[in-house]
């Protein structure tokens, strides 16, 4: 690698744009740090403080998924901030746990299972949606429930390790790639480079066998939730319960799906660029950019989209001058025009 550097690349055409640069990836990141921050403490706020109590545990569950939220970004944005070289499976952490001294691999593996475990407690959080109803498809015994929690927490985890028990050749694995990428951004060349993986194939088996079994229990769950609230009557819930269910349900369900979409373009040229060896650095600093946004998205959602959540927020940011809830009881206390005037 030294060898190469100081010979064939010092022939490369260095690139002139700043998106092609680590300061790029550095500044964006931490950036969106600082929005982020404000909404993580907004968030647990909203959660504990006003989440209405006919939800029950539904409070709980989403303060869990809140939870990996917040250890993802702090992880991703804060201690990691990974510098990429896609199609090339090699990471260069720049954030500031390289700094104190965390070696690449706990980086890089806590990034991934954290993930997972992100998705693992949304699969939970819809678990108790579709319990609530009393359903009989619904798990009636605890231990049960708990079982499958732990089982969900186990694959998100395991599923990401194998690939760090592997003993792997980086001085191979980087001359490799430059076969066929000759002038790469001269990060790749930092003594720290940090190779995830020497066999492809073993990782996308066991993330497509960690997707499968997470989304199909997703999956169930939220259609199971949605049918019965929306077409079935039979559960043993008030109408005004039901409504607020709903409610709270199509919100977390957009919490989820919105980032999900937003982050389909970042997987599409992943994909791509795994399959085809093409390499951009300025869209993959692009992507560390993109990502960086994930626990912005899914909080703004949840404020957003969470009617009480919602309402809260636009009290706070008005001092008190935009009130929904307020209004909403006042229009619900006044008397319709036709009541008035029989009563005139």
């Amino acid at each position: 690698m030294e060898n190469y550097y100081h010979t064939n690349y010092s022939k490369c055409q260095q690139p002139t744009s700043y998106f092609s640069t680590s300061n790029y990836v550095h500044t964006g990141v931490h950036t969106v740090t600082i929005f982020a921050v404000p909404l993580w403490i907004y968030g647990f706020y909203c959660i504990i403080k006003i989440t209405p109590k006919q939800l029950g545990s539904g409070k709980w569950d989403l303060l869990i998924v809140h939870i990996w939220t917040v250890c993802l970004d702090i992880t991703f944005i804060l201690l990691g901030l990974p510098y990429m070289f896609f199609p090339s499976l090699s990471i260069l952490f720049i954030g500031s746990g390289k700094l104190i001294g965390i070696p690449s691999w706990i980086l890089s593996y806590s990034i991934q299972s954290l993930v997972s475990a992100y998705t693992a407690s949304f699969v939970a959080f819809f678990e108790n949606r579709q319990n609530v109803l009393q359903t009989k498809w619904r798990i009636k015994k605890r231990w049960a429930r708990v079982f499958i929690k732990l089982i969900n927490y186990g694959i998100a985890w395991l599923t990401v390790l194998p690939p760090y028990l592997e003993k792997l050749d980086s001085e191979r694995l980087a001359m490799d790639f430059l076969k066929n990428v000759p002038c790469p951004d001269k990060e790749y060349f930092n003594i720290s480079l940090f190779f995830i993986c020497d066999n492809p194939l073993m990782l996308t088996s066991l993330m497509g066998f960690q997707f499968l079994t997470l989304t199909s229990q997703g999956v169930f769950y939220v259609s199971h939730t949605w049918y019965h609230l929306v077409f079935l009557h039979g559960s043993r819930v008030s109408a005004e319960t039901r409504k607020m269910q709903l409610r709270f349900f199509w919100g977390t369900l957009l919490q989820v799906l919105i980032p999900m979409l937003v982050f389909m373009g970042p997987i599409s040229y992943i994909w791509y660029s795994a399959n085809t060896g093409y390499y951009n650095q300025a869209i993959n600093n692009h992507i560390s950019f993109t990502v960086s946004f994930h626990g912005i998205l899914g909080i703004s959602c949840m404020v957003l989209v969470q009617k009480s959540f919602r309402t809260h927020f636009l009290k706070m940011i008005t001092f008190g001058k935009v009130n929904l809830a307020k209004a909403r009881n006042v229009s619900a206390a006044k008397p319709p025009k036709s009541i008035v005037a029989i009563q005139s």
